[in-house]
């Protein structure tokens, strides 16, 4: 089994995403399988090209996540997802 390709995704919460970045999430340059409760972002990409213009909320998770965890691929956000402490949430 270790031949099988494998891609980390870190889950969170939507709660950490404005409700402007997540209406927007279709015309972000990094966006790839989302639906209307799930949004997952290759963060791998963003950071191979910091010059992508992303919304600071978003920009704020991804960095945060590559400190804690820079083996992670993306970012997996659901709206049943897990709210973390030490990142800010906004009210919908």
């Amino acid at each position: 089994m270790s031949d099988l390709e494998r891609e980390i995704y870190i889950v969170l919460s939507t709660a950490h995403l404005t409700q402007r970045t997540v209406q927007s999430i279709d015309s972000l340059p990094i966006t790839q399988d989302n639906t209307e409760a799930r949004i997952r972002i290759p963060m791998l990409e963003y950071l191979a090209n910091a010059n992508l213009a992303l919304p600071e909320d978003l920009t704020a998770v991804i960095a945060m996540i590559h400190t804690q965890a820079p083996d992670a691929y993306g970012i997996f956000f659901d709206c049943d997802g897990p709210v973390v402490p030490y990142l800010p949430t906004y009210p919908w």
